[in-house]
């Protein structure tokens, strides 16, 4: 699945360090400083921290 992406698409997977960098937002039920980028990519309402 992941190779068809990056053919057809040309996207490439994210490498795990930037997936697993802190940001300043609300995902879910994480809040900084446990939320990651991947969380924050992946969830339907982030919400930022002022």
């Amino acid at each position: 699945m992941a190779r068809t992406i990056e053919t057809v698409l040309g996207y490439s997977a994210l490498p795990r360090e930037v997936a697993e960098t802190p940001v300043p937002f609300v995902a879910g039920w994480l809040e900084p400083a446990h939320t990651t980028l991947f969380h924050v990519l992946f969830t339907n309402d982030p919400s930022n921290i002022p």
